[in-house]
């Protein structure tokens, strides 16, 4: 086994996966590229953010799990990855969140990306750069046809999520909101993050809000799926 199927295997791995990778060639292709210019592996991702002010045990532990799957690689390949997260802070504003709020918690984040060597950027920067808005999506909306969220597969997951995490539309209209702004942030991943890897801490069946890019379906911490920015208990003994 050559390094880049044993840094594939590493990447892969149950332990840090909960499902199969989406374009798991192009994945290869990337680590392949990585090596022969002994660059770290790069991954992107989103860092959302919930109803905390501040981040806790479970975004401290998914740190420390993403740090330790960047350990295995190093092992294989000493470059390893370099992680870059978006904040998604206009997905916050989105769900009815305070800007206060958003802000107290980013800045925590920043704290422990900067101990494990993570490095990020705002949504907000970026939606400025791509000309998103809350009125363009508003917009969008506006012009879809009568039926057109029924030909929508995963409407029911998407409204499911926005049931319990948007606290400004109904469901259903937070559902249809979110989705356009998704399609819209896609092309944002594909121009500003050529030859990245894709992570996201979700369900494969909502790939259809990621961007078409090779993708990682990671844990947020071992064996817990959950995001950890929407974990807002007391960890438990």
């Amino acid at each position: 086994m050559n390094i880049s199927q044993q840094v594939y295997r590493v990447l892969t791995k149950r332990k840090y996966n909960r499902n199969k990778p989406y374009l798991a060639g192009e994945i290869l292709k990337i680590i392949d590229k990585s090596l022969s210019l002994n660059e770290p592996i790069k991954l992107v991702g989103f860092w959302g953010v919930g109803q905390k002010d501040k981040p806790n045990w479970a975004d401290e532990e998914s740190c420390k799990f993403l740090y330790d799957l960047n350990k295995e690689i190093k092992n294989v390949y000493e470059p390893g990855i370099e992680f870059t997260f978006v904040f998604a802070n206009m997905h916050g504003q989105h769900n009815g969140y305070q800007k206060e709020s958003i802000n107290s918690y980013t800045k925590g984040m920043i704290k422990i990306f900067n101990r494990y060597s993570f490095t990020y950027v705002y949504l907000d920067k970026l939606w400025e750069k791509y000309q998103i808005t809350f009125d363009k999506i508003n917009l969008i909306l506006e012009a879809k046809p009568e039926k057109w969220w029924d030909e929508i597969l995963e409407r029911d997951a998407i409204e499911k999520n926005a049931a319990c995490r948007n606290k400004k539309y109904p469901p259903r209209i937070a559902a249809q909101k979110y989705y356009i702004m998704r399609n819209l942030e896609k092309e944002i991943f594909e121009k500003e993050f050529p030859g990245y890897i894709f992570h996201a801490f979700s369900d494969p069946r909502l790939q259809i809000v990621l961007p078409n890019m090779p993708t990682l379906y990671f844990y947020g911490r071992e064996s817990w799926s959950n995001a950890p920015w929407f974990v807002d208990h007391k960890k438990m003994t």
